[in-house]
C-alpha cells in the first residue's frame, strides 16, 4: 500500500481537515480527500521531505478520544536547490472507533513556527550513498 490509499486510511471518510496559516505557508481547511491531494501536490516541489511526530497524549473515554500529537516537518525544495523548509506544530484530533477501527474524525494542524535553511546533502553525497549501499553484500 503506497500513497494517498496509505494515508486515507488513518481518517474517516468524508471528515474535514483544518490547517492554520503561517507566515510562509497558506493554511487548509477541506475535506480529507482534497487536503490528501493538496499535501500530494506540495510534496512533489520538494525533493525529499520528511515529518516527526513527537510527543502524544491521548483521552479515551469510551469509543471516542481526544489525541495531541506534536510533529516536525523538514522538506528540500526543488527550487531554489537545496533550500529546506522546516515547521513544527501540533496535530490536534477527535478520533473515533467505529466498528473496531479507530480513525481520526476532526483534525486541527496549528502550525507553530516555520523557519528555512539550507540542506548540506547534495546530490554527490546521495550519489555516494546510493554506492555505498549497492556495495554492501546483502545477507542470504
Amino acid at each position: 500500500m503506497r500513497g494517498k490509499s496509505i494515508v486515507v486510511i488513518a481518517y474517516f471518510c468524508g471528515r474535514r481537515i483544518t490547517t492554520t496559516p503561517s507566515t510562509t505557508t497558506v493554511g487548509f481547511v477541506g475535506p480529507v480527500d482534497d487536503f490528501i491531494d493538496w499535501a500530494f501536490a506540495y510534496h512533489s516541489t520538494q525533493t525529499r521531505y520528511q515529518h516527526y511526530l513527537l510527543n502524544h497524549t491521548a483521552e479515551v473515554n469510551g469509543d471516542e478520544a481526544h489525541a495531541e500529537t506534536y510533529y516536525l516537518f523538514v522538506g528540500t525544495d526543488r527550487e531554489p536547490a537545496n533550500h529546506m523548509t522546516l515547521s513544527g506544530g501540533r496535530y490536534v484530533d477527535r478520533v473515533e472507533r467505529r466498528d473496531g477501527r479507530w480513525a481520526i474524525v476532526d483534525r486541527v494542524c496549528v502550525v507553530e513556527w516555520n523557519a528555512e535553511s539550507t540542506n548540506l546533502i547534495t546530490q554527490e553525497v546521495l550519489a555516494l550513498l546510493t554506492d555505498i549501499r549497492s556495495a554492501t553484500p546483502r545477507p542470504q
